[in-house]
């Protein structure tokens, strides 16, 4: 269970998204760019993109990405201080956690996976 309830605010189109200033941080990869979910904290920032099955899909990966990292990191700053030291996962093993679990394996994922494997282009399993 979540200590926090999930705040998602939601843009009617992705200009409006890109003009919001709510938990911006200066740096260059905390931006608003297009196709990027923002989480801040448990506040999820998405926008419309005229498919209500994307936006399905944008809904559930960002509440697993809410849900996996209160899992592994905890809710208040001193836990996210002690586990992000003790616990040291890479990045595209996060992604894959999200993906895995806010989407169904689909006959797309099964069909790029296989096409992956045969023409040699993972040749590392963090390529896959």
């Amino acid at each position: 269970t979540l200590n926090k309830r999930i705040i998602l605010i939601i843009y009617n189109k992705q200009s409006d998204f890109k003009q919001s200033n709510i938990g911006l941080v200066t740096g260059k990869d905390q931006y608003n760019i297009g196709g990027v979910t923002k989480i801040v904290n448990n506040k999820v920032f998405l926008y419309f993109e005229g498919e209500y099955g994307k936006f399905k899909d944008q809904i559930s990966q960002a509440i697993a990405e809410v849900v996996v990292n209160e899992m592994l990191y905890g809710n208040d700053i001193k836990d996210k201080v002690t586990n992000s030291i003790l616990l040291n996962f890479p990045e595209w093993y996060i992604k894959g956690l999200i993906s895995y679990v806010s989407r169904d394996w689909s006959i797309e994922i099964d069909n790029k996976v296989r096409d992956g494997i045969l023409s040699k282009r993972y040749k590392k399993f963090n390529r896959l």
